[in-house]
């Protein structure tokens, strides 16, 4: 087991890491920022709460991505700018980026308005490790609009994870420190030397929301519910491909495992996926079926219902017949015996989750319900419902 409780600090560039040692306290960017605390991190970054010194010392949200990450020359900052030029302005907004350096190299820093905690931190505080349905058509709502200004800019997420969906919460100064002042402080927890350089240890506080795993559908209709985290996105026209994307290959949609083309329908799909592990609290795909292309390519099959284009299935003749019909063992699972076996959908409630499901799980991409058509579906649409809509 790791000592460094979050982060592996100590791990650098040459090992596909090097995060940014900060704490409370550290000034940044010539002494402009003080980081505050901790947010959280993730395989590519880690975010930290700054203050700025100078103006009207307002917070933002720091995404400092790794020296590795940094050394490859990422895109993300170039997607930001096209956003922003695009004038998208619920997408992810960049505020500031400048470089910072450590022991580990170069790091490039983007400053961000200040978001809660995510979606999936939500789900993961339920019992059931799941929410209920009208939370889930609220966040639904909110995020298929995003999804749809991205790919207006010729743009992939590639990452839509429950992870990426985060609440925005206090947007003002005076309103974050009301949200601070209720949290403990941050502070270096304590220091751990390796090869002679010390590590400080900072845990991640997230900034709160009000929203809560069992809010009620008029309670959630105030909320806003963010598509964050542009590091795995991708331009159509620079040949997007599932590796560069680094997600966990679990995720992967089927034409990503035919290696039939990498195009904006994966989104669609993986965003169908979280769906249905935030209303069943499992993954799509389970562990075990993730040992070998074989089996998860005949579980994705039998989830989808479906078969591929007689056209797409001959360039696959050792995977499909010319019918489109896959060779390999499929399992006798369908998606409705699923969902129904979770418990956690009232059964009323089945046909609509399902219809919408099966619109974003297709076998064939194409076949797929598009970004555009996705915030036009009556059941997104209902999770859009104003607060006014419901009974006081």
């Amino acid at each position: 087991m790791s000592q460094f409780p979050e982060e592996p600090l100590h791990l650098g560039a040459s090992d596909g890491f090097g995060y940014f040692p900060a704490y409370p306290g550290l000034k940044l960017n010539e002494n402009r920022y003080e980081v505050i605390r901790k947010l959280g991190y993730g395989p590519k970054s880690s975010t930290w709460l700054i203050l700025d010194l100078t103006g009207d010392r307002e917070y933002l949200a720091l995404k400092i991505l790794t020296a590795h990450i940094t050394a490859q020359e990422t895109n993300e900052l170039q997607n930001l700018q096209i956003i922003q030029q695009a004038g998208y302005f619920s997408l992810p907004r960049l505020n500031e980026h400048f470089v910072e350096s450590s022991h580990h190299g170069q790091h490039l820093c983007l400053g961000f308005t200040v978001l809660a905690s995510s979606v999936e931190e939500l789900r993961l505080s339920s019992p059931t490790k799941s929410l209920p349905i009208h939370i889930v058509q609220k966040i639904v709502s909110d995020v298929a609009q995003q999804i749809l200004q991205l790919h207006a800019c010729d743009m992939i997420h590639g990452a839509m994870i429950a992870d990426n969906f985060r609440f925005i919460g206090s947007q003002t100064k005076e309103d974050l420190d009301d949200d601070l002042a209720d949290l403990p402080p941050c502070v270096i927890e304590r220091k751990i030397v390796v090869a002679d350089i010390e590590y400080p240890i900072v845990l991640s506080q997230p900034v709160p929301h009000e929203c809560e795993w069992n809010s009620t559908a008029k309670d959630m209709a105030d909320a806003i519910i963010q598509l964050d985290n542009l590091g795995h996105a991708q331009l159509l026209q620079s040949k997007p491909t599932w590796e560069e994307s680094k997600m966990d290959r679990s995720l992967r949609p089927p034409e990503v495992i035919l290696g039939m083309g990498y195009g904006g329908e994966v989104d669609i799909w993986m965003f169908g996926a979280s769906v249905y592990q935030l209303l069943t609290g499992e993954p799509l795909v389970p562990v075990g079926r993730t040992q070998s292309d074989a089996d998860q390519l005949g579980w994705l099959v039998a989830m989808s219902g479906d078969s591929l284009n007689p056209e797409s299935a001959l360039s696959k003749p050792e995977v499909f017949d010319k019918d489109g019909v896959f060779l390999g063992a499929i399992p006798e699972e369908t998606l409705e015996n699923r969902l129904l076996a979770s418990g956690r959908i009232p059964g009323n409630d089945i046909a609509g989750v399902l219809t919408f499901l099966n619109l974003c799980l297709r076998l064939e991409p194409a076949q797929r319900i598009s970004s555009k058509d996705i915030v036009l579906n009556q059941w997104v649409m209902d999770g859009g419902a104003c607060s006014c809509c419901y009974d006081n």
